[in-house]
């Protein structure tokens, strides 16, 4: 089972330096390439204007992908997440098939719908209430935060395994202050909430289901 991602830059016709941020938005794609390695079914790239798109091999990744992106990329951007099959036949990026593909692109049509960062199309009503739900979650509690607990849990995110007295010697501050900000930025619930997503995917991953999109 194979995951695809469909993105889009939100407000891009308003962005007026548009090809910087292009082209440092094609940088991050090539870094999360490398990240992901092995793990690519198909690079991420940018197919036509301000959407860009990717696979990965199985979903267990998939969030981490996302994550990636969303500590690094200087705009805000949808996303809708496909799983299921990929038709490796066709060699136009721009013409990919497969129910992952369309699956993400029926994702990615009722993101931008519902005003939602992400949203996953397993074809398992189930299942994407669940993660769905958890991705609000995280989504919810991202929209929160001062501009101040964004650098500051973004800047633990890019650099794992930092310790708080690491990031306080980084940032000029107290030990006692980055903990208030953590806690304020409700970090210790967002991880939380991080662990089920991925271990959801986990699941979906090692299980191989086969979705319905009804029960019989």
């Amino acid at each position: 089972m194979r995951a695809a991602l469909i993105c889009d830059i939100k407000g891009s016709r308003n962005i007026e330096n548009w090809r910087e941020i292009f082209l440092k938005i094609e940088g991050i794609l090539q870094e999360l390439n490398k990240y992901l390695g092995r793990n690519l079914f198909l690079p991420f790239d940018f197919t036509v204007g301000d959407e860009f798109q990717g696979a990965l091999i199985t979903p267990r990744l998939t969030y981490e992908a996302i994550k990636f992106m969303k500590v690094r990329m200087p705009v805000d951007f949808y996303c809708g997440v496909g799983f299921g099959y990929i038709d490796t036949t066709i060699v136009d990026r721009k013409s990919l098939r497969g129910d992952a593909f369309y699956r993400a692109r029926d994702a990615i049509d009722r993101a931008k719908t519902l005003k939602r960062q992400v949203l996953v199309n397993s074809a398992s009503e189930d299942y994407d209430l669940v993660i769905n739900a958890l991705l609000l979650s995280v989504e919810t509690i991202e929209k929160d935060w001062t501009r101040r607990q964004r650098e500051v849990v973004n800047y633990l995110r890019l650099n794992p395994g930092i310790t708080y007295k690491e990031i306080a010697e980084h940032f000029g501050v107290s030990k006692q202050n980055i903990t208030k900000i953590m806690k304020n930025a409700r970090f210790d619930t967002l991880k939380e909430i991080e662990t089920a997503i991925n271990t959801l995917l986990r699941i979906v991953n090692h299980n191989r289901f086969t979705f319905k999109s009804k029960p019989e």
